[in-house]
């Protein structure tokens, strides 16, 4: 392992584990000499901190040392410990933090935003606080990694991410005073319109057709009665539909539809094919079919 790790913005070498190690057992004699029992297990514990110190600059080591000496008075810290200290000199936000800052959309940290991803803004937005508070912490550890190990790359995403334009945020699902105020309003309008439609309706008589003529599936069917039954619901204008039966007015509906058709899909693009078109062309290139008796008819 090299013996100094340099970063862009700071330098932590093992010479600065070494004096940290030293102030650490004048400071807590024998609680600290009895982590080591040999100068070997020493050097894999001041290479461990090594690794982990390295992540943060020279004056958040010791600032948060500083802190450590003061803030663990009778025992001395673990490596963990110095390390939570450290992240909050370096301004990391704690989960908690993450948690009140994404609700926020407070995106000034590349931490919390990488968890915002993680997690996603309908979980945010709907999910139960307590459900959100433990997804944060399953997520932490991980995306607090990954910011360690591309600090810059992670700073340079964040940036980009705040400089694009933010889309206005949802409207509200539930109705304002004023919007209420104003579907009642327009309600009663509708609902007096509809009245006074009735009012105007009234005495005015529509035709009857005997229903047995009218319906295809029965046996006194007539298509002729239908064609007038169908031609007399199309020519009753659109303020007179009240005056029929719901019955009538359905087939109304039905025929206005079946009439319109053909229009529409000939906006959306279709273009029927003549019928007898296929057939034909089969019957022409098929050549000669042959022909097998009806053995039902034995």
């Amino acid at each position: 392992m090299n013996s100094t790790v340099i970063h862009i913005t700071h330098c932590v070498d093992i010479a600065l584990i070494a004096r940290l190690f030293a102030r650490f057992r004048g400071r807590y004699g024998a609680l600290w000499i009895s982590r080591a029992t040999c100068d070997d297990d020493w050097q894999y514990i001041m290479e461990d901190w090594l690794e982990e110190l390295s992540r943060f600059t020279l004056s958040e080591v010791r600032a948060a040392v500083n802190k450590t000496l003061t803030t663990y008075k009778d025992y001395p810290p673990t490596l963990g410990q110095l390390v939570d200290l450290c992240l909050k000199e370096a301004g990391t936000p704690e989960p908690n933090d993450v948690v009140r800052m994404m609700v926020a959309r407070d995106f000034s940290h590349p931490l919390t935003k990488m968890i915002y991803d993680k997690i996603g803004s309908w979980a945010l937005t709907n999910g139960k606080e307590e459900d959100i508070q433990r997804k944060t912490k399953e997520y932490y550890t991980d995306c607090l990694s990954d910011f360690h190990a591309e600090p810059k790359k992670a700073w340079a995403q964040l940036e980009s991410f705040n400089a694009k334009p933010k889309e206005l945020p949802p409207p509200s699902k539930i109705p304002s005073a004023s919007e209420r105020k104003g579907f009642r309003e327009r309600m009663s309008e509708h609902q007096e319109r509809l009245e006074n439609l009735k009012l105007n309706c009234v005495g005015k008589p529509y035709r009857e057709f005997d229903e047995k003529e009218i319906n295809p599936n029965n046996r006194y069917f007539k298509p002729e009665v239908y064609a007038q039954y169908r031609a007399y619901l199309l020519s009753i204008p659109e303020e007179d539909v009240l005056i029929l039966p719901a019955v009538y007015a359905y087939d109304r509906s039905r025929f206005i539809s079946a009439k319109e058709q053909p229009e529409m899909l000939r906006k959306a693009g279709y273009i029927p094919t003549p019928q007898g078109n296929n057939f034909d062309s089969t019957r022409a290139s098929g050549g000669p079919k042959k022909d097998y008796k009806n053995w039902a008819d034995y």
